[in-house]
């Protein structure tokens, strides 16, 4: 049995059937609706006045389709009198900003009408319709999906304008109705304490549900969480587990940090050769840091043959990007002529880049420059500067230099 009537115009049917879609998938209802149209009289006794008496709620869908019509003769006004002389629940359901006149007006200007193109006052009325018909709190989304990806939009609108309350506020109506993006932003608030009390504990919670969906993202933060042990005991395996899944589906500092971990035997069996494999995939994805981590690997021959062409292609690519250690080493190969034809002027030139970034190792080596006259005049006061700097952030071998001179 149709436990809800719904009135509308036939020029709305569109939108209507629309509607009628997501109220029947929403609360596993049917909804009655004409889609032949009444001519007469007998009919309308027929058909629409033994649907409102079956039915426990009128949903009346008020459009301009409505704005000059004869109320006399209107078969949707004589729906709306019908309903109210059998004492039907009835709500004003606006489909557009037709306002609202004369009857309509004084029927449902202050009271029972709703917007259906405002996603809170669509969940009202779902949640009301809910407790009208004794379908009881079931928790199950009274959204579509497409609602949940534009109140997780719009909480993310507030994020960048860092109004962090109202996207918590948006995060969480959508991460309660299981909606997996909302669930990992709500972890993501809570773990830097955006708008909330910073509760590591909670961003865990989130993310677990996020990244119990196939939620990338969330699968990548739950393994950084159990890396670091935030909000849960530190547990490597469990880092890996986590990341393994979001390196699988492509994610490139997933990838970065499961070639990190076979590098280090942290969680896994040491083993070069999955960390090459690894980091490559991410470095095929432009991920500067595994581009350096793999020019590493083929400089020193850790999980492959050693190749010094390779490990400059590599060195290149991060280097390009800013990476200051990979400039540092790109200078460091030319400067020996590993890979490259060797080159005191292309050493110097990356090892510039690399100190302007603070970059301690390139500091020393633009002392060892000055000291030997490696593509620049022999001095000794500028190579104890560049030294000085790197002793002072404490590269080891600088505090050496400078002892030595």
């Amino acid at each position: 049995m149709e436990r809800i009537f719904i009135s509308y115009k036939r020029a709305d049917g569109e939108k209507v059937y629309k509607l009628i879609d997501k109220i029947e998938k929403t609360l596993g209802v049917k909804c009655w609706y004409d889609l032949d149209g009444i001519e007469t009289a007998a009919q309308f006794m027929s058909k629409i006045c033994s649907a409102i008496d079956n039915a426990e709620v009128v949903l009346f869908m008020h459009s301009s389709a409505h704005l000059g019509i004869n109320y006399d003769n209107d078969w949707t006004v004589k729906e709306l009198n019908y309903a109210h002389m059998t004492k039907k629940r009835v709500v004003l359901v606006k489909l557009d900003d037709a306002p609202l006149k004369n009857l309509f007006l004084m029927e449902y200007g202050t009271r029972n009408n709703i917007d259906s193109r405002d996603f809170r006052q669509w969940d009202k009325l779902m949640n009301d319709l809910r407790g009208w018909l004794n379908l009881g709190t079931s928790k199950n989304s009274v959204y579509s999906k497409a609602e949940l990806e534009d109140i997780h939009k719009k909480g993310e609108e507030f994020y960048d304008k860092k109004q962090y309350a109202e996207a918590v506020k948006l995060f969480r109506k959508a991460a309660e109705q299981g909606y997996a993006n909302a669930q990992n932003s709500l972890g993501w608030m809570y773990e830097n304490g955006y708008g909330v009390t910073k509760d590591y504990g909670e961003a865990v919670r989130w993310y677990r549900k996020a990244a119990e969906q196939g939620n990338v993202s969330a699968q990548y933060n739950l393994g950084y969480m159990y890396l670091n042990g935030y909000g849960v005991t530190k547990d490597y395996g469990e880092a890996v587990k986590w990341y393994r899944k979001a390196a699988e589906q492509g994610n490139a500092t997933a990838q970065y940090n499961l070639g990190y971990l076979y590098a280090n035997g942290y969680g896994v069996t040491e083993d070069y050769g999955e960390a090459v494999r690894w980091y490559r995939k991410a470095a095929e994805q432009g991920y500067v840091a595994a581009q350096y981590k793999l020019g590493i690997m083929y400089q020193y021959g850790y999980g492959v043959t050693k190749d010094y062409g390779e490990a400059v292609r590599w060195y290149r690519k991060a280097a390009e990007q800013g990476n200051a250690s990979a400039q540092n080493s790109l200078g460091y190969m030319y400067r020996n002529g590993y890979g490259v034809t060797k080159d005191y002027g292309e050493a110097g030139r990356w090892y510039r880049k690399a100190v302007e970034q603070g970059n301690a190792a390139a500091q020393y080596n633009m002392g060892v420059m000055y000291e030997n006259g490696y593509g620049v005049e022999m001095d000794l006061t500028k190579a104890r500067y560049w030294y000085q700097k790197a002793a002072d952030q404490g590269f080891e071998e600088a505090k050496k230099a400078l002892a030595r001179l």
